[in-house]
């Protein structure tokens, strides 16, 4: 068999590759670039057998011919040629599997991009570095100007800065980490390792992250439609815990179990909190509609040697640390003897714990999407009669009955632009934009508006101890505060957000009731008096 000088070459090239192409893509020291470069050239070179291959069988066709017409001469140089075709081809095929195994290669170990390099490796390892960056800039009106601090008008500030990494270990094994840098100290957000087995509805994680206790709280604040959690969240003090859970999914039901210590990640010795929660999701989608309908219940004990208790909620925004409202706690940054109440307002409630009832409901359609969830706490309060075993404590003040809040939010979000809001497994996930900023489009317009109310105002029957106007006529006069609020998102890009938000805050008695609208004759009971507190808020977010 003959070949000519063009061919001998080429498969000379080609066979050398072959040889070197599992030598290169063994070897531990070659990079990422030196692999892609050989698939470069062994591609060129089996694209130039390719075309050698159809130039030979273009001209075998006049020797076909020839043959056909008696001329023996030509049969010997006919069968050569089919050789060279069949041996060329041979030649190609295996090149082209050696080639495809190196792609392969390359692309395992190339980072892939989800807001962030993502690298791989063949064995089952991913790490992923994740962030979030959110500042924020607005102004909360002072109540006729009555309130005596400097914590309440225009305010800047990051809200987050998030930054940690995420990754898998070979077994099924899940693992992430979060700080926040905001306000100038490190803090921990998510710090958890998981076991979700390929192919199970079973899973596990242990560490610090949120307990099982709403749908606002298990949705990432990446994806919130307003600019903060519902007041449920800071009002009944539902944060991140150490714990460790157990999760059973299917494609429509989520069910979720966890036992958690106390908020605090440090080990201070003294850490005897303890939180049990049970949740439930059924997330069916009949047709485009997706709906989500889920229970929670919680119960939570406090702390052995601080059985107390404390709930109280900002005006919807982190602008300002001024509580309007609030059972057992003091709306800093007050003086301790504020004008028109004797005393502080700082006593807590006695209580061993409480216990929380929550629902949740969610439906999208296309642009137009639909949310409430509401919650009911019953404090479980110690009593006047009520005797400490060895190593308990309290300084809270004790209440004849016990005290039970209520909160509800409902929410109408309808997209400008066509997007549908980001639904996934049963929780709510990034919204993909239609038409980026960055391919010519406009990116993502959302519309949002919402009503959440909370109230914390409940007859107790009286109190004793030290309860600094808490409880005034036998109602503890925590007050109750109901929102309206409405906000705009861009989304120039996936991760990219702008939001503008204005909230008008009502609010009924609470521990400042009596500051804003002080005793005069004929004046109702503290926790029957009224104002309001209007806020805007602007935020910048770029996550990854």
């Amino acid at each position: 068999m003959k070949l000519n000088n063009m061919t001998a070459v080429l498969l000379a090239a080609t066979m050398l590759g072959g040889v070197a192409t599992p030598a290169l893509a063994a070897s531990k020291k070659s990079s990422d670039s030196e692999l892609r470069a050989v698939v470069e050239r062994q591609q060129k070179q089996i694209d130039a057998l390719t075309a050698q291959i159809q130039a030979m069988q273009a001209n075998a066709a006049p020797v076909v011919g020839a043959l056909a017409g008696g001329v023996a001469a030509d049969a010997t140089a006919a069968e050569e040629n089919a050789s060279n075709i069949e041996f060329m081809q041979a030649t190609i095929e295996a090149q082209q599997a050696q080639l495809d195994a190196l792609k392969k290669t390359t692309a395992t170990n190339a980072p892939n991009w989800k807001g962030a390099p993502e690298l791989k490796s063949g064995t089952g390892f991913t790490w992923k570095p994740n962030g979030v960056i959110q500042l924020d800039a607005g102004y909360v009106s002072n109540p006729d100007n009555r309130v005596p601090t400097t914590n309440l008008g225009w305010n800047s500030l990051f809200r987050r800065l998030l930054f940690g990494v995420e990754g898998t270990v070979p077994g099924g094994f899940k693992y992430k980490m979060q700080f926040n840098f905001a306000g100038g100290a490190v803090g921990f957000e998510d710090v958890l390792f998981a076991y979700e087995p390929e192919g199970s509805h079973l899973s596990a994680e242990l560490g610090y992250f949120y307990a099982y206790n709403g749908m606002e709280n298990q949705t990432s604040n990446r994806f919130l439609s307003v600019m903060e959690r519902a007041q449920y969240t800071e009002a009944f003090n539902e944060d991140r815990r150490i714990g460790v859970g157990g999760k059973y999914q299917n494609p429509t039901f989520l069910a979720q179990v966890g036992l958690f210590n106390g908020t605090s990640i440090n080990n201070n010795g003294d850490n005897t909190a303890w939180q049990l929660s049970a949740r439930g999701v059924w997330y069916p989608k009949f047709g485009t509609t997706q709906l989500h309908v889920g229970g929670s219940y919680q119960n939570r004990t406090n702390q052995k040697s601080a059985l107390n208790g404390a709930y109280s909620a900002r005006p919807f925004t982190r602008l300002t640390t001024v509580r309007f409202i609030g059972a057992g706690v003091e709306p800093s940054p007050l003086p301790a003897n504020p004008p028109g109440l004797s005393g502080s307002l700082n006593g807590s409630i006695a209580s061993f714990g409480d216990q929380i009832l929550g629902y949740e409901f969610a439906a999208i359609h296309g642009p137009l999407s639909f949310k409430s969830e509401g919650q009911y706490l019953m404090v479980d309060a110690i009593q006047p009669g009520d005797v400490l075993s060895g190593g308990e404590a309290t300084q809270g003040f004790r209440t004849l009955k016990d005290p039970n809040f209520f909160t509800v939010f409902g929410e109408v979000g309808y997209w400008f632009t066509g997007e549908t809001l980001g639904y996934k497994n049963g929780k709510f996930d990034r919204t993909k934009i239609i038409k980026p900023f960055d391919q010519g489009g406009w990116g993502g317009i959302q519309a949002v508006a919402r009503v959440d109310y909370l109230n914390m105002n409940y007859y107790v029957g009286g109190a004793t101890g030290s309860n600094n106007g808490a409880v005034v006529n036998g109602t503890l006069n925590g007050g109750s505060q109901l929102g309206a609020l409405f906000a705009v998102n861009w989304w120039p890009t996936d991760y990219v957000r702008f939001s503008a938000q204005y909230t008008h805050a009502k609010i009924q008695g609470g521990p400042l009731a009596a500051i804003v609208d002080p005793t005069v004759v004929g004046s109702p009971p503290v926790y029957d008096r009224n104002y309001g507190v209007n806020v805007f808020a602007l935020r910048g977010q770029v996550d990854f």
